[in-house]
């Protein structure tokens, strides 16, 4: 049986924890995972789940999709 890569987990009224597991990191040996909370039906938080799945497979670079947040408190600049 394979494993689960992708939950749901309820976290509310119409609110739901995505996450979806990117494997281990190699320094740590600890678990990677994408979490993101969904505000609306179960249906947008299975479309997200799904369209983050499809990105895991095909391999693209989560590391690429951090927000501007995060580079401006690793940069200490904004971003263009």
């Amino acid at each position: 049986m394979a494993r689960k890569v992708g939950q749901i987990i309820a976290r509310g009224d119409r609110r739901w924890l995505i996450r979806v597991y990117l494997g281990r990191d190699r320094e740590t040996n600890k678990h990677n995972y994408h979490n993101r909370t969904i505000h609306g039906p179960i249906r947008e938080a299975q479309a997200y789940l799904t369209r983050k799945l499809r990105e895991r497979d095909l391999g693209r670079d989560w590391k690429e999709q951090r927000s501007h947040s995060t580079s401006i408190w690793i940069d200490g600049s904004r971003p263009p």
